[in-house]
């Protein structure tokens, strides 16, 4: 269906709060890139239906301003151009390095069914613990309960 929550609300919802956001700190994001030696960069990484994609993050210099911009996660920002573009949404399945290692083929079918997301199931709880096999149950767990709650 067309109006199912997965797509056209949640798609909706995303570019909202991502134009916003965007706006928001945009003039940050360059201040920071141009007087603390951040540079932005990109790293490919497999999104929904197999796709890859670049995705763009903002590596800060050492330093005082570096471990500012590190704790308040102004790294992250320009992965809301990830989700204007329609490659990531704010909450989904993690987005998956090209070189890692892919689980059962039913299991990866049904994570690459949704788009990844900034924020994911296995992110919210203690990362730390998780280890590989656990993080794609996670996605899993997400994926079969995607709902706007939830989210």
């Amino acid at each position: 269906m067309w109006w199912h929550y997965q797509h056209t609300p949640k798609r909706l919802l995303d570019l909202l709060a991502a134009a916003v956001l965007s706006i928001i700190f945009l003039v940050p994001v360059l201040l920071l890139a141009l007087f603390t030696g951040a540079r932005f960069q990109c790293r490919s990484r497999l999104g929904r239906e197999g796709k890859s994609f670049r995705e763009w993050t903002l590596r800060s210099g050492n330093g005082l301003c570096g471990r500012c911009c590190r704790r308040l996660g102004m790294e992250g920002y320009p992965r809301l151009w990830n989700v204007l573009a329609g490659h990531l949404s704010f909450v989904g399945p993690r987005p998956s390095a090209l070189d890692e290692p892919p689980p059962e083929p039913a299991a990866l079918a049904v994570r690459q069914s949704l788009r990844p997301g900034l924020y994911c199931l296995w992110w919210l709880r203690e990362r730390s613990n998780m280890t590989f096999g656990t993080e794609w149950e996670a996605d899993l767990e997400y994926a079969a309960r995607c709902t706007f709650r939830q989210d």
